[in-house]
């Protein structure tokens, strides 16, 4: 209703913006940062997001292409680690396509870390390194569900995350899939 309200110019529409490396810890239902609740920005005032920044909803539409230019895969979700560090997660067809050349039956997703990623721009990502060159998993075995908890649930410093091969989920437990406990 508050949403409907500041729509309508009822009330005002404060939604407060927290930059990501703001973020010093993530529990089961608290999200940590060390700027003051009073200090924080909201998504109206200028220059609280930059013009070149990019923001989730129009990410998740991008392509991504590895460094030789081949089409990869798009977003199908983002995580944020409990050190408050975001990560992506891969698929799509073009996913679905390396996964049968490597041999992988099962269908799979990719944990995409940011530091993979050299250049975000016209409506493309683009990874570093080419794709015969992804060091994608752990003895070439995609994790698990509680493999892949179990890793993620791990991840307490900024940097320490890896470009992994993730079973995927079925579409009722991607709402889950950022709870890691």
């Amino acid at each position: 209703m508050g949403r409907i309200k500041g729509i309508n110019g009822f009330i005002d529409d404060i939604d407060p913006v927290i930059p990501c490396d703001s973020i010093t810890e993530i529990t089961d239902d608290t999200i940590k940062i060390n700027i003051q609740k009073d200090k924080l920005r909201h998504k109206l005032e200028e220059g609280t997001i930059p013009e070149n920044a990019f923001t989730y909803s129009n990410l998740k539409r991008v392509k991504i292409f590895d460094s030789n230019d081949n089409k990869f895969g798009k977003i199908v979700n983002m995580v944020f680690l409990p050190s408050g560090e975001p990560v992506f997660v891969l698929g799509g067809i073009w996913l679905e396509e390396f996964a049968e050349k490597i041999k992988f039956k099962e269908d799979i997703d990719l944990l995409l870390p940011l530091n993979e990623i050299s250049s975000i721009k016209d409506q493309m990502i683009k990874l570093r390194i080419p794709i015969d060159e992804l060091e994608l998993s752990m003895n070439n075995v995609p994790m698990d569900e509680e493999t892949q908890r179990i890793y993620l649930s791990s991840l307490k410093a900024k940097g320490q995350v890896e470009m992994r091969l993730l079973e995927r989920r079925k579409a009722e437990e991607f709402r889950d899939f950022a709870r890691f406990h």
